[in-house]
């Protein structure tokens, strides 16, 4: 059987090397960081309110509007309940009275809450409640749908919203707003400014803005990596004179980066990410220990490891798919390719292209589970799907060799493999030139076959 072609791919933005992918080869997990983009800390599109929400959130948004106090116009209230003055009486009184807040429907508490907030947004100052701004902007950050109204999106609302909440001390609403600046959402991008208050929420113990900056802060040492590679290279004839202005500085150069190591304040903001509960850091903590970056920061399998399986029982896709690797790799312990299976299968299913690749290899080359084209053709065809363009290369290369099912009817293997190749060209890939030669060559070859054929069939006639 011949190997499928195509280059390994790392979990990270880069691919590894241009090898050959022989049978049972896996992608790897060795780039560092891991978290190539940030988590989605801010909600996306229309939130839809069910039946079963409906009245959480109508206690929710009347608890909001309840904070609005008088500043709610009489006409919102009275589309809110019909009441005209519910929001003037405390909730003291109302419970005193033992009458407790009249029932309302989602979509006239919602609807109230957007009016009213409009209107008070106008003001320099909107005399609202933290929590209320913070309600108010994920309602105008989503977006909201509910029976018989349509709220759209609207993230500069929402942006000016979290940024007052923040101006009031709310940790929330400058961690959102923090946001909004480092994406340029709702707001001008100013990733600076998001810096500083990620960096003042980290210092109170604030976990996802310890995690957001430790990602900053390792992008930019990755980024400070790349430009002195470049600057190494540019300046190669120049090499030995820099080597010795190097070493007469070497010693300072040491124990400057000895007290100011920026791996050490990554290691700790991931820590503290890890104790507030934000699963994410606990991958980037086992990448870090894995790496060792640092002196001050030295690689430990050991407690990476922990991490990593930490990650896994807390169904984390990417520390998933990293411990699967380990155990196919033997790294911290013996190999153990049934559980490498087990965990590349199990992240395929969250999602992760790397780990449909991995698992068809898995099944490709039939270790740590039954040899089945079937099903390795299925998975790299589901990376491929996912964009995973050495996956699109070993998919061309099954059909081409016959491994892979039949394609649809009146469909050829070759234009299928074909297909492949292309899509794979068109996503960057050099490999792919070499799979279209390939099909080039089976089509000359049919072609002189059918030719052949045709020459034989006329010489019988006659």
């Amino acid at each position: 059987m011949r190997r499928l072609v195509g280059s390994l791919a790392c979990s990270g933005s880069s691919s590894g090397g241009s090898s050959s992918l022989s049978r049972g080869k896996l992608a790897t997990s060795s780039s560092f960081p891991r978290a190539t983009t940030y988590p989605a800390f801010l909600p996306h599109g229309f939130t839809t309110i069910t039946p079963s929400k409906e009245e959480h959130h109508r206690v929710k948004y009347q608890e909001v509007l309840t904070s609005l106090g008088g500043n709610l116009t009489q006409a919102a209230a009275q589309s809110l309940t019909g009441a005209e003055d519910m929001f003037s009486r405390s909730r003291s009184s109302m419970s005193s009275r033992g009458t407790g807040a009249p029932p309302l429907a989602p979509a006239k508490v919602l609807m109230a809450a957007k009016q009213s907030t409009e209107e008070l947004l106008a003001e320099a100052d909107p005399p609202l409640t933290p929590e209320a701004l913070l309600f108010l902007g994920d309602l105008f950050w989503s977006g909201l749908q509910a029976q018989g109204m349509f709220i759209p999106q609207d993230q500069e609302k929402a942006a000016a919203l979290w940024r007052a909440a923040g101006l009031r001390g709310d940790e929330e609403g400058t961690y959102n707003y923090a946001n909004c600046l480092l994406f340029g959402s709702g707001t001008a991008e100013n990733r600076s400014q998001a810096q500083v208050l990620l960096n003042k929420l980290a210092e109170k113990g604030h976990a996802q803005a310890s995690y957001s900056l430790a990602v900053l802060l390792t992008a930019a040492q990755q980024t400070q990596q790349h430009l002195q590679q470049q600057q190494q290279q540019q300046q190669q004839q120049q090499q030995q004179q820099q080597q010795q202005q190097q070493q007469s500085g070497s010693k300072f150069q040491r124990k400057e980066k000895e007290e100011d190591d920026p791996f050490v304040r990554i290691y700790d903001l991931l820590c503290c990410a890890v104790k507030g509960g934000v699963v994410p850091a606990i991958h980037n903590l086992g990448n870090l220990l894995a790496e060792g970056r640092s002196p001050r920061v030295p690689r430990d399998d050991e407690v990476a490891l922990e991490l990593y399986s930490a990650g896994v029982e807390l169904g984390d896709p990417m520390s998933t798919y990293t411990l699967a690797t380990w155990l196919c790799q033997g790294r911290g312990g013996e190999e153990d390719w049934d559980r490498g299976f087990e965990l590349h299968r199990q992240a395929a299913g969250m999602g992760m292209p790397q780990a449909m690749y991995n698992t068809a290899t898995h099944f490709f080359a039939g270790r740590g589970v039954v040899q089945d084209m079937v099903q390795a053709a299925h998975w790299f065809q589901q990376a491929a799907e996912a964009g995973f363009s050495k996956a699109m290369i070993n998919l061309g290369n099954m059909h081409l060799e016959g491994l892979a099912p039949a394609p649809p009817v009146g469909v050829a293997p070759v234009d299928e493999a074909r297909r492949w190749f292309e899509r794979a060209a068109m996503a960057g890939d050099s490999a792919a030139a070499e799979g279209l030669a390939k099909c080039d060559a089976a089509l000359a070859t049919a072609t002189e076959k059918e030719k052949a054929e045709e020459g034989e069939k006329g010489k019988t006639i006659n």
